[in-house]
């Protein structure tokens, strides 16, 4: 039921219904860890859930992510600093989807899902080179 009903929201954005201005980094904060969990499922419509919306993610703020997490602070600045720690968290389940996805490419034959994974994790490296 829960998977459900986050379907429908994800759908919603992963088909563009929803402005990316209505999410944020707060938002991908809290998203990021059901997509890891959604990675991890041997549920072929989880995966391509999960893997649809973490290339939404990484798209809009992959860069801002990355970026910030190497940021050093001059002074105080509590925003900068609420932000790097946004950062910080998401940039730590990532992580855990990187090894993930790393992980499922080792023991996985179906090749569309072979190929989802791969993507994804292209984009990862992507973002963490840019």
């Amino acid at each position: 039921m829960l998977f459900d009903i986050f379907r429908f929201d994800i759908s919603q954005y992963i088909r563009g219904d929803t402005s990316s201005r209505d999410w944020t980094l707060e938002l991908c904060t809290l998203i990021l860890p059901a997509v890891r969990d959604l990675i991890k499922s041997h549920y072929y419509l989880y995966n391509l859930t999960g893997c649809q919306t973490l290339e939404r993610i990484l798209s809009h703020f992959g860069k801002l992510i990355y970026d910030n997490v190497g940021a050093k602070s001059i002074g105080v600045d509590l925003s900068q600093q609420a932000r790097r720690d946004k950062c910080q968290t998401c940039h730590h389940v990532l992580h855990e989807i990187r090894c993930l996805l790393e992980d499922r490419l080792k023991n996985i034959s179906d090749l569309s899902l072979r190929q989802l994974f791969d993507d994804n994790l292209r984009l990862l490296n992507a973002c963490e080179r840019s």
